[in-house]
């Protein structure tokens, strides 16, 4: 927050973290001259200044160099201050803490550092004095985890009324009269039975024989007999109705009888506790008012006997309080309605009306929950100090009596000062009497362990029942997941301080109040042996565990009963209540009899249990420490170990119905654990400490280990976890700690404020991760505060480490909670925090945070619903609608605050439609189908009703209530959550907090957040944000909540409903990204060596703390539970707090910040056994919660293992003999199988009728067989794992190096190619036409189909195909012709195998429309085409389906593309060519696949999967090049594309290659294939490899980009390779703009720029825009050379190419003009005419936009580069301004050789490209002007033909060096006062250096792109004599032939329009 002035001192309420400010070292640092003053009222005492003086020096900061952090270390003295920071000594900018000042409390001097960041403006300080190593103060501080006297007793709960009646005189109590004056009343089960003390006497033996320790008895104190009238008349049978509290109930027996009871127990080793009440007595008073509702103290306050009002609680635990009049102090008067009744109490005063309450009945909420009287009973004034001292009277006697403990009903209805005071007193008085082991625990009738422990902790009770074990073990018998145990044992800490711990609270199934268990069981729905193996299973978690087993009396006997209270107070005699007889029992008859027998199943159980307790001391109170457990009903296990034997048992439970195996880890190794419960054999640790041990149904297993835990030399390092340095605390907050290892210990937590020496003990924990909480509400708000974690392991050894935290405000009812009640953390200092879902939440006015994923979400500023259907909405362009528009108002959507979802409701016409989502009202970041980014149309039909949409930012996933069901979980935590409403927002179907989203569409519908604080809650689902439809427990429609556990705070909760049956889940895990086994964050770099993402593990988590697996399952099935992966072996991997080796991130630097993970050599020796199944590596927290588990991106191992080798392997179908050899190279493949077919087989033929030959494997992962004949049919079954489906596969692959295929790929051939049945004698005879250069290269782009397909003189049967090369038809006479004027190389677009065109001629669709027949700017017929392209003949084939076989779709028929025929084919057409004497170039495209996964044109992936395709961080395929993008930084990637190169050169002849993308490649990529080529010669191959060129797309993007995984084959990385790359330079400062400009009227040096406006805005600038645009040209033409230098038109001043930009990188990039090739129009975007069309004005004439184009065509040819035309350029092709024509078919697609029709016209083009640009297009194509002539396409052809020939008229147009172009090249003009805007005149002086054109001294050339004619001066050949070129001279252009050059003014005269060559004799 943001100050000018000093404001008054406020309350911090975040973190001052000066540790955690190194962070922000690395950000730029502020100006200079700014200073940072530390200001407050600690200034005097740090300086010589006063207070709040920001103008004093001496409390500066210091600026930390070349950082926006200032620091300074001050010694402080003790005191309270508040401080801010001033900027340059003025109060005109400060910055504070959220409130203003920032307060700071030191009980003792200390030295701090305080600091400052000046871009965050976030104000740390941190203590410097901190506690070190381990101390002689630690080791005495450090204590042992306590264990009170009573921990191991074993309780049995009776009520004595119901148990035995051993004597009938007894029965009424000495009273006489009906059963409503004595309330004995045998048949009725709210009366007196007759059960006594001389019954329990009777059955000691009995209750000792169940093993028990203790009896609890209900209360015996004299109760009022009855109570109630008429049908509520009920008797105080059960002891809560106390009139007198030093009598024994008179129907129960005398004091007497109760002392022999005592006696007699203890003789037989049992203790006897009481259960006692201090909080109310029988319901004697009434009110004067005859009203009883209760009346808070807000409307009616106490007041003294003077009237004055006052507040109880200022009293409570006092001495003194005000006195009091019954007629005057309370809101109702206190009356006894019976007079008889103001004396019954005992003692006497318990009769003072004033010591009660008097505010009428609570209603068990809020301040009634304390005050209201407990069901009409007469509720004490527990904050007077008269009741505490008279309740410590009554209940010390009783100690004195010699009753050895109680339990005390009603504990949390009782004020907390009240027990702070009983407690103590009643322990003094039995430690006084000799009874040191006395002990207490109260009732808190709640299940949260934060809640519960206040009483043990501040209350000061040593312990309280535990209600918490209660539900936990419910929920556990019912089968629920065994992780809501394991999260509520987790609680535990919450009870541990100095003097009491969980291990003493009391555990119990059932009880008097709530029920029997198997009665909670039954109504559950389990019934007979099923439900008493529940039970049975309940009692030995009950036994096994940590506490103190309470039996209640008759669960033994199988008692169910039907309900709680009276219907769960069975006679345990022979019963004359009729409801008791007829109840059913779970272990024998039902019935009235005597129910003593102790041969009953539960009752031999419980013996059992006790039996084995008692035997092993460990069960008892050993500590607990948890070891497993499972996101379903299954396996839970926990260690218990007694520290004084070091033995370690192991109790493994499992609450499936069916048989279950864990594996997890103990604290030993190679140590056999022995069965001592549950039988079966016994388990053998391994090497990582980790048994397996499997568990039968409802079974329950205990081993004991036959060794002490291994002796230690060290402790393991102990991190102090919570609170992290600077964290704020308040309230209970936790202290917590974890150490490195999983080691046997106990840890001290302590504290000590700082500036202290003393540190005090908070508690000690034995159960690691270590915690206690601290209370700090009695701490000053700033008060700093150290904290000390101190470990001492089982051998006595000791480690210590230290933090420190800052005390804040109490956390509100309602607030924030981060870990316990602390404040949240604000690590890095104070700061106003951004609202975004998912941020620690802040539960106030101001702001409502939502969380539906995890981590914070920063919402757009619009959210818009682009589609089909925006026209229906009404969005408009102009007047005609318009669909598919982010930015039409109609179509955005609305944010709710409530749940933070975007909305939009909308009616449409009944219809099918489709639609994305975009983000503020742009395509540059929208999500599809999935909220995949960029993806798919989203498919939608609506009915005609409304419509809502709904839109998740967090998750990116849209959908509507139109397409399915909309999904949310009502509930409990949904006020939490940020929801509003009824019941605080709790509970509300129509908030999407949750809203459970199914983005795969697989009808799971699942929610994760972890904004849910600590808690117990429970939840539905429901649908259609209604109750209409709701589902609950088991799937049941309307059925019972789901209840869930969170155990902290930050934990995550994931939701998931599974649609088809309704079943909900809910799961807990650690805080960050849910597990996905599906995804691959983790690499395995080397056999031992793995690595994980830095940002992969907890924000501020101490990876030292983390564990590692790597699991591992051959059969796949592996899956996610909350600890483990089931279904997995799994080995540790040890942490390398080094990192990668600089060896590994210098060969994969995207792999820098990692972490290092290191496997065992006996788990490396088995990698590759490993890699051939499912991987995954978890991280586990160090409670052994699962935060995370991935699959494994294995690709750089199975290199490492396998490469070496596998790369010197020929794979594929390879001849040596007259059978071929089949190898293919699969490592990870579990089975691999070849099958093959005859040559005579359809390509269609079943795989049933395939031959199976199974494949050898060898140990570089390749697998072979040699069978068979040639021109076999074959494919390869690989049975292997696929991450993406989750499964082991059995897949049907083509040979990835097929050279032969049959029709549409379905099948490899096994051909031959050196069968000379394929090598026909065009391609045999033909001789590769050699050039002297690759400078000389003169290259025309061309794709097969484009070639022919329109040729009327080629034959019908062979246009389109490969052999129409070998007809003399209009295109080769075309080529023939342009070969004459010079050019010399065809580039074919891609001609390898295609996934993407229908081989099979009958079954290529083609337009239903007659094209031609519509306008020329018409939709109709782009929507003709796209209605059948992906169905027809045409694709510019970026689609790589097999990199080494020819294009089927090519070949002149169906049968022509099978097998070596199209291989034949191809050669032929390769042959005409050379014929021809033209080169031939083939693009390959090496970058991508069309497809990934198993899909059907899926080839690499399916053989390895992967392996060949480029992965991101998380595993997914990378697409930056448009499709799945493949990874050749992979060596046996690299090896495919080597060979198919390779296969390409020698097999067919080829002359040279281009790469698509080739910046997505390697430099090593290219080195490898040029290496490869060069090593072809005449002599072993027939050719020549080191003449072929290579070239490719150096772009510089994607995640590549920068080098960011390899060094790339990129624009200026090539140097010295002479591998060419595309200029992007030149091509745009000729055309003008860019490829992807919005407005494409841009122009550029060739299409008028500045000189012929055409005025569009985007020209806005044109002049400077020229200059540049000039100077790019200039360098383009002089080779794009990194060092030449000229002077720039832009500047006038010198410099060299790569000084010049060019959209912020260096224009100039070559080292060679081999290395750049200049072109201005490709396949790819706008034809050269097209752009013309856009870019020049209108008005343009048909011969001037001709001659443009000639002149930007010369650009090229006349460069000192390879020069690069488009097919068509010269004959003004146009695709009708179609900007990606890929997939448009023949007819955008047109070349005609006549000339007859350029192509412009053909309607407007494909709308999914254009669409935004139709209104561009609209009036262009409509223009019949701008359509040429064949005249002028035949004038285009002519001046293009002689720039050709100009280009091979000189060698000086292909200098072909870097020195001689930059001797002989120059610009003279350049910059100076003679240059023309719009005008080059390029000299090339062959006078400099070596005479490389004898006949010329030289020329000079000068490009007019002007529309006037002009005269050029160019410096420096004033007398020279210049004649214009011959060619020119001669030639078809009238118009250069005007050209002149004026000798005596060294200038030349051209027109406008025109290049002009100039030779110098």
């Amino acid at each position: 927050m943001r100050v000018t002035r000093r404001p008054a001192s406020a309350v911090l309420v975040a973190a001052l973290v000066g540790a955690g400010l190194t962070a922000s070292l690395a950000a730029p640092a502020q100006a200079a001259d700014r200073t940072a003053t530390l200001v407050g009222t600690l200034q005097d005492e740090l300086s010589a200044c006063g207070d709040w003086q920001p103008e004093c020096t001496g409390t500066d900061l210091q600026q930390v160099a070349g950082t926006p952090i200032y620091e300074r270390v001050f010694t402080v003295p003790a005191g309270s201050y508040a401080f801010k920071v001033a900027i340059n000594h003025s109060w005109d900018e400060s910055w504070g803490g959220p409130a203003g000042d920032i307060p700071l409390v030191l009980q003792g001097p200390a030295r701090l550092k305080f600091s400052y960041n000046d871009e965050t403006h976030k104000i740390g300080l941190a203590p410097l004095d901190l506690a070190g190593g381990v101390s002689a103060a630690d080791r005495a501080l450090a204590g042992n985890s306590l264990r009170p006297g009573l921990t191991k007793e074993r309780f049995y709960f009776l009520m004595a009324d119901r148990f035995a009646n051993a004597r009938t005189d007894n029965d009424r109590g000495g009273l006489s009269g009906d059963r409503l004056a004595t309330g004995f009343d045998p048949t009725d089960k709210g009366f007196y039975h007759g059960g006594d003390l001389a019954g329990v006497i009777d059955k000691l033996d009995y209750i000792k024989g169940l093993g028990t320790t203790a009896i609890w008895l209900t209360p015996s104190f004299k109760n009022r007999p009855v109570q109630g009238s008429g049908a509520n008349a009920s008797a105080g049978y059960h002891g809560y109705w106390i009139t007198d509290f030093t009598q024994i109930d008179p129907h129960l027996g005398t004091n007497d009888e109760m002392k022999d009871l005592v006696a007699q127990a203890h003789a037989k080793g049992m203790k006897v506790f009481f259960d006692i009440i201090t909080n109310h007595t029988a319901d004697v008073l009434g009110y004067a008012e005859n009203q009883y509702s209760y009346v808070s103290k807000a409307s009616a306050p106490y007041r003294d006997a003077a009237g004055a009002a006052f507040d109880d609680r200022t009293y409570a635990g006092g001495e003194t309080f005000p006195p009091l009049d019954p007629d005057v102090s309370f809101p109702y008067t206190p009356i006894y309605p019976n007079p008889a009744d103001a004396s019954v109490k005992v003692p006497n005063w318990l009769n003072d009306r004033t010591l009660y309450h008097n505010r009428g009945d609570s209603t068990f909420a809020g301040e009634s929950s304390e005050y209201g009287d407990f069901v009409g009973l007469d509720d004490l004034f527990t904050e007077h100090p008269d009741v505490v001292a008279g309740m410590g009277e009554i209940y010390q006697a009783w100690v004195d009596f010699g009753i050895d403990g109680f339990r005390i009903d009603t504990v949390k209805h009782v004020d907390m000062p009240f027990w702070q005071r009983f407690s103590p007193a009643i322990l003094a008085r039995a430690q006084a009497i000799g009874n040191p082991d006395f002990f207490m625990f109260g009732e808190v009738f709640d299940g949260s362990a934060k809640f519960m422990s206040q009483y043990s902790t501040t209350g000061k009770l040593p312990a309280t029942l535990d209600f918490g074990f209660q539900g936990a073990a419910l929920e556990f018998a019912s089968g629920r997941p065994t992780s809501a145990l394991r999260n509520f044992y987790y609680t535990d800490d919450y009870y541990t301080d100095t003097d009491s711990n969980v291990y003493a609270s009391p555990t119990f199934l059932g009880n008097h109040d709530m029920g029997r268990f198997a009665m909670m069981l039954s109504g559950k729905g389990y019934a007979g042996t099923d439900l008493l193996a529940r039970v049975k299973l309940a009692n030995a978690l009950m036994y096994l565990t940590r506490g103190q087993p309470v039996v209640y009396y008759g669960d033994e006997q199988g008692f169910i009963g039907s309900g709680g209270d009276k219907d769960a107070r069975q006679d345990m005699f022979a019963t004359q209540v009729a409801q008791y007889a007829a109840e059913p029992n779970l272990t024998g008859a039902g019935g009235a009899r005597d129910r003593y027998s102790t041969t009953a199943p539960l009752y031999a159980q419980i013996k059992r249990l006790a039996a084995l307790r008692r035997a092993h001391p460990s069960l008892a109170d050993g500590a607990q420490i948890h070891r497993y457990a499972s996101s379903g009903a299954g396996i839970y296990a926990v260690s218990r170990v007694d520290r004084a034997t070091n033995i370690e048992y192991l109790v493994v439970t499992n609450n499936s119905t069916s048989t279950k195996t864990a594996s997890f880890n103990t604290f030993t190794k190679g140590v056999t654990y022995t069965p001592i419960l549950g039988g079966g054999s016994g388990v053998k640790s391994g090497p990582g400490t980790r048994v397996s041990v499997t568990v039968p149904p409802l079974g329950v297993r205990v081993f004991k280990a036959g060794a002490k835990i291994p002796a230690r030399s060290s402790a393991p390092a102990v991190y102090v976890t919570s609170p992290s340095a600077g964290d704020v605390v308040s309230g209970r907050a936790e202290i917590g700690a974890a150490t490195t290892q999983d080691a046997f210990a106990q840890t001290t937590l302590a504290y000590r404020p700082v500036g202290t020496t003393q540190f005090r003990t908070i508690g000690t924990d034995d159960n690691a991760p270590y915690s206690a909480y601290h209370d700090v509400s009695g701490l000053a708000v700033g008060t700093l505060l150290e904290y000390r974690a101190i470990v001492k392991d089982s051998s006595g050894n000791y480690s210590a480490s230290s933090s420190y935290a800052v005390v804040g405000g109490s956390a509100a009812a309602t607030g924030s909670a981060s870990r316990a009640d602390s404040a949240a953390r604000a690590k890095g200092g104070a700061q106003v925090r951004e609202v975004t879902r998912g941020t620690t939440r802040a539960r106030t006015s101001a702001q409502q945070l939502v969380a539906t994923a995890i981590g914070p979400v920063t919402q757009p500023d619009f959210v818009s619903v682009p589609g089909t259907l925006n026209s229906e909405l009404g969005c408009v362009e102009g007047t005609e609608p318009k669909d598919w528009d982010p930015a039409c108002d109609h179509a955005q959507m609305t944010l709710d605050p409530n749940d933070q979802i975007w909305k939009l409701t909308v009616t449409l016409p009944p219809g099918d439609y489709a639609y994305k989502v975009a983000i503020d009202k742009s395509w540059s970041e929208n999500y599809g189908q999935g909220g995949v980014p960029g993806g798919g149309d989203i498919p939608l039909t609506a009915s005609g009703a409304p419509i809502t949409f709904f839109y998740d930012h967090s998750t990116h996933w849209i959908t509507s209530d139109a397409q399915g069901p909309i999904i949310t979980a009502p509930g409990s935590m949904q006020s939490e959550l940020g929801c509003t409403g009824a019941n605080d927002g709790d509970g509300q179907p129509a908030c999407l907090n949750p809203w459970l989203q199914d983005p795969d569409g697989d009808g799971t519908f699942a929610w994760s957040s972890d904004q849910i604080p600590a808690g117990s809650y429970e939840l539905k689902v429901a649908h259609n944000l209604s109750w209409d439809e709701n589902y609950g427990a088991g799937g049941t429609p309307n059925g019972a909540n789901v209840p869930f556990t969170v155990p902290r705070d930050g934990v995550v909760v994931t939701i998931t409903y599974v649609l088809a049956t309704h079943q909900i889940t809910v799961t807990t895990s650690e805080s960050g990204t849910p597990p996905d086994l599906k995804a691959a964050k983790a690499f395995w770099v080397q056999p031992g060596l793995l690595a994980w993402p830095a940002d992969g593990i907890p924000e501020g988590a101490n990876p030292a703390l983390l564990k590692w697996r790597l699991h591992w399952a051959p059969n796949a099935g592996m899956t996610i539970d909350e600890e483990d992966l089931p279904g997995s072996t799994s080995a540790g991997m040890a942490y390398d707090p080094a990192g990668l080796p600089a060896s590994v991130t210098a060969t994969r630097p995207e792999l820098a910040g990692y972490l290092a993970l290191r496997l065992g050599s006996s788990t490396q020796s088995i990698a590759g056994t490993i890699l051939r199944g499912q991987l995954a590596v978890a991280l586990y927290n160090n409670r052994g919660l699962l935060l995370d588990a991935t699959g494994v991106q294995t690709a750089y191992v199975l290199d490492a293992l396998y490469a070496g080798s596998a790369t010197t392997k020929k794979y594929g179908a390879v001849f040596g003999g007259s059978s071929p050899t089949y190898r293919v190279w699969a490592p990870t493949a579990r089975r691999v199988t070849l099958l093959t077919w005859p040559p005579s087989a359809s390509g269609d033929a079943p795989i049933s009728s395939a031959k199976r030959t199974a494949m050898s494997r060898a140990s570089d992962g390749s697998w072979s067989v040699t069978t068979g004949v040639k021109d076999a049919r074959y494919l390869y079954e690989v049975v292997v794992y696929v991450r993406s489906t989750g499964r082991i596969e059995t897949l049907t692959v083509t040979d990835p190096y097929s050279v032969a295929l049959t029709l549409n790929s379905t099948k490899s051939v096994a051909v031959n190619l050196k069968d000379p049945r394929y090598r026909p004698t065009t391609w045999t005879a033909a001789a590769q036409p050699r050039l002297a250069s690759t400078v000389d290269t003169a290259i025309y782009e061309l794709h097969v189909r484009d070639f022919s397909i329109s040729d009327p003189s080629v034959p019908e049967s062979e246009r389109g195909s490969y052999l129409a090369f070998a007809r003399a038809g209009q295109g080769m006479r075309h080529l023939t012709a342009l070969r004459a004027a010079g050019l010399n190389t065809i580039h074919l677009l891609p001609t390898f195998d295609i996934a993407s065109i229908e081989e099979d001629p009958a079954r290529q669709s083609t337009p239903a429309c007659d094209l031609a027949s519509f306008p020329p700017d018409s939709t109709e017929q782009q929507a003709c085409i796209n209605a059948i392209r992906s169905s027809d003949a045409f694709n510019w084939g970026y689609d790589p389906f097999h990199w080494l076989a020819p294009e089927g779709s090519f070949a002149s028929s169906a049968a022509s593309a099978d097998g070596g025929k199209r291989v034949a084919e191809f050669r032929t057409m390769v042959g005409a060519l050379h014929q021809a004497g033209l080169r031939v170039v083939l693009d390959q495209v090496y970058n991508h696949t069309p497809t990934a996964g198993i899909a059907p044109t899926s080839v690499l992936d399916k053989m390895v999967p992967d392996y060949y395709q480029r992965l991101d961080p998380r595993g997914n395929v990378y697409t930056s090049t448009c499709c799945q993008n493949i990874a050749t930084e992979h060596r046996m990637a690299q090896k495919i594309m080597v060979d198919a190169v390779v296969v390409w050169a020698r097999d067919y002849k080829i002359d040279g290659f281009r790469f698509d993308l080739m910046g997505h490649h390697s430099k090593a990529n290219m080195l490898a294939i040029r290496a490869a080529l060069n090593a072809l010669t005449p002599a072993n191959s027939g050719v020549d490899g080191s003449r072929v060129y290579l070239y490719g797309e150096g772009w510089n993007f994607g995640e590549v980009a920068n080098n960011a995984l390899f060094q790339q084959a990129s624009q200026g990385q090539l140097g010295g390779t002479h591998i060419g790359t595309f200029s992007d330079r030149l091509r745009d400062a000729v055309r003008g703009g860019g490829p992807f400009d919005e407005d494409p009227r841009k122009q550029g040096f060739g299409s008028g720029e500045f000189t012929d406006d055409n005025g569009a805005d985007i020209n806005n600038g044109a002049e400077a825009g020229l200059r540049h645009d000039t100077d790019l040209v200039q360098l383009g033409l002089a080779g794009n050379l990194r060092d030449f230098g000229f002077r720039l038109n832009s500047t006038g001043a010198p410099a060299v190419g790569s000084q010049i930009d060019y959209n912020g990188s260096p224009a100039g990039y070559a080292s060679a003009p081999d290395e750049v090739i200049t072109y201005v129009d490709a396949h790819d975007n706008e034809t050269l005419f097209d752009s013309l069309t856009f870019k020049l004005p209108v008005a343009t004439s048909m011969s001037d936009r001709v001659r443009m184009n000639t002149l930007s065509l010369a650009t090229t040819a006349l460069a000192q580069t390879p020069s690069f035309w488009h097919a068509g350029a010269d004959l003004l092709r146009s695709k009708s301004l179609d900007r990606n024509s890929y997939d448009s078919g023949d007819w955008f697609n047109r070349l005609d050789w006549s000339g007859a029709d350029n192509g412009f016209g053909h309607g407007l083009p494909l709308e999914g490209d254009n669409g935004a640009k139709w209104s561009y297009m609209r009036p262009l194509l409509a223009n019949a002007a701008l359509k040429p002539s064949a005249a002028d396409v035949a004038s285009a052809a002519a001046q293009a033909q002689e720039m050709l020939r100009l280009r091979y008229s000189t060698r000086l147009f292909r200098l072909g060096s870097a020195g001689a172009i930059k001797a002989k090249v120059s610009f003279p003009a350049s910059g100076t006062a003679d240059a023309i805007p719009g005008v080059i005149a390029m000299r090339i002086d062959d006078t400099v250096g070596a005479d490389l054109d004898p006949s010329l001294r030289g020329l000079v050339v000068v490009f007019n792109a002007t529309p006037n004619a002009v005269t050029q001066v160019v410096p420096g050949l004033a007398g020279a004599e210049l004649d214009l070129s011959p060619i020119q001279a001669s030639g078809s252009d009238p118009v250069v032939k005007t050209a002149g050059w004026d000798a005596s003014a060294g200038a030349a005269s051209v027109p406008a329009r025109t290049v002009a060559v100039f030779l110098q004799p």
